[in-house]
């Protein structure tokens, strides 16, 4: 797949592509994307400097708007992709597809860095990142405990930079169900960064959000909710209600609120993040589609 623009690919805006693209996978051919030189390094700044800009790319493919030049050929492709597999999965896959593609990029990119800067580079975090968000967490965790070593070795353990790669080795450890470990790191990165940057700077406070969530996971739930109400009262005031980081700490603060049996609470906060992420993020992004699922369960239990 031609991949040009990597942000918007004009191949992904028309039927005859996607349907490749699916019948490729189905196949079980390889697939891969290229990107002409400009791109590519534009597409490296981004993984570096606008992380969030890849997902929001990647969740506005849909096989539902695509279209070829003649009308007639566009619906006898929908029809086919709909009643074959439909548009959901469909839009799964495709974008699966596509992360996996990018990962490998990425991957290349990071190998091109001299060895000495490969540790504080920006692009392994985030390289670690992409891996983390496609559930992937062994293939994260060495990249970011090498992340890690490097910029308390190089930088010291106050660094900001430090600081995002113990947060960041905490919660793939939480994910991976270590919380022991995590909770070292995750203590040590909240302490620093109210020190150091501040109460409401929004890295402690992603910070104050990794340690409620560890401390929910641990079933302290007491303990977490001071946290999640700490971090999205300030996240609003500061950010404003529609911010990703403020959408985080409202599903964050649904799942606590259900987790202690409070299914109303839970639910209007649910629908308050799945409206923000629809409209911030799109339809398709994890993050929508976590809340989302999150508010369908929840109104079932309701329901029943």
């Amino acid at each position: 797949l031609l991949m040009e623009p990597w942000h918007a690919p004009a191949p992904l805006k028309r039927a005859y592509c996607i349907k490749e693209v699916y019948y490729t996978q189905k196949s079980g051919a390889q697939f891969d994307v290229v990107m002409s030189s400009a791109q590519q390094a534009a597409f490296e700044a981004a993984l570096v400097d606008d992380f969030d800009s890849i997902e929001t790319s990647l969740s506005k493919v849909d096989v539902r708007t695509a279209t070829c030049r003649n009308p007639e050929d566009t619906k006898a492709i929908l029809d086919e992709l709909e009643q074959g597999v439909g548009f959901v999965a469909c839009n799964t896959l495709v974008i699966g597809l596509l992360r996996e593609a990018l990962v490998a990029q990425a991957r290349a990119a990071l190998a091109r860095l001299p060895e000495a800067e490969r540790g504080t580079s920006g692009l392994i975090n985030q390289l670690g990142r992409l891996l983390q968000n496609m559930g992937k967490l062994e293939e994260a965790r060495p990249l970011y405990e090498e992340a890690l070593q490097a910029k308390r070795e190089t930088l010291g353990d106050r660094h900001p930079d430090t600081l995002d790669s113990i947060g960041s080795m905490g919660h793939v450890l939480m994910q991976m169900g270590q919380l022991d470990e995590a909770r070292l790191l995750l203590e040590e990165d909240l302490q620093a960064s109210r020190e150091t940057l501040g109460d409401g700077h929004p890295d402690t406070l992603t910070s104050i959000n990794n340690m409620g969530m560890l401390l929910q996971a641990m079933g302290q739930l007491e303990e977490a909710r001071p946290l999640f109400e700490e971090a999205l009262q300030a996240s609003r005031e500061m950010l404003g209600d529609r911010h990703p980081d403020t959408l985080i700490s409202i599903h964050n603060m649904a799942h606590l609120l259900y987790t202690q049996d409070k299914l109303e609470e839970a639910i209007a906060y649910l629908e308050e993040a799945v409206q923000g992420r629809r409209e911030i993020l799109g339809d398709n992004h994890p993050d929508t589609e976590d809340s989302v699922g999150g508010l369908q369960m929840l109104k079932g239990l309701a329901a029943a």
